[in-house]
């Protein structure tokens, strides 16, 4: 958990809120981010984490889902509203079903 969270700090902005919610689920949350952005940032993200688990020597690999939901900067949602669409989406991703 340590070793994806330092990941996730290495490659997310400063601007970015990276945080644990609690057991092996973390958030970040793009400030001022289109698609095109989040993309790339989720491809820089997979390439550190495939070149964490090729020098980590271990007998596990770190594998992830992730859920991508777009807020406009004048929401009404509450952050609980958010979080529970971007689990949803990570969801459909952990089934195979997105990214």
């Amino acid at each position: 958990l340590a070793t994806f969270a330092q990941i996730m700090l290495d490659v997310f902005r400063e601007c970015d809120v990276v945080s644990r919610l609690g057991g092996d689920e973390f958030v970040a949350m793009l400030i001022d981010t289109d698609s095109e952005k989040v993309n790339a940032v989720l491809e820089r993200f997979a390439a550190a984490v495939a070149k964490t688990n090729a020098s980590m020597g271990k007998p596990f690999t770190i594998e992830y889902s992730a859920g991508v939901a777009n807020f406009a900067y004048d929401t009404d949602k509450s952050i609980e509203d958010m979080l529970q669409e971007a689990d949803a989406a990570m969801y459909k991703d952990k089934k195979g079903e997105a990214r």
